[in-house]
């Protein structure tokens, strides 16, 4: 026996992505990208506000106008299937300083 490489096709290595979203649609980018089947992280903290006549416990997001996406890593194209028309919300795919998506372990 000869030892060659394995031909089976490793996965895709899974990114996280921040998402510029338009202000206050942060909760409905969220629930999109999940319905397409993406895993999406978007911290919410909890907030007393008051208005003259009642006083309310909401969920805030803790960076307003931003969400996050984990999606495998398409080669040339890191904004795939993000930059869907269909998807109201989404102003833009921030890069990080390295220029390409953050890599997780």
């Amino acid at each position: 026996m000869s030892a060659l490489p394995s031909l089976r096709q490793q996965p895709a290595p899974e990114v996280w992505f921040a998402l510029q979203t338009r202000y206050r649609f942060e909760k409905k980018v969220a629930g999109q990208l999940s319905g397409k089947g993406m895993e999406v992280f978007l911290p919410l903290r909890k907030e007393n506000r008051r208005w003259s006549d009642r006083s309310k416990l909401v969920s805030v997001p803790l960076f307003p106008g931003y969400a996050f996406v984990r999606s495998p890593q398409v080669a040339g194209s890191a904004a795939a299937g993000l930059a869907d028309p269909r998807c109201d919300g989404i102003r833009e795919l921030c890069p990080n300083r390295g220029g390409g998506p953050a890599k997780t372990n």
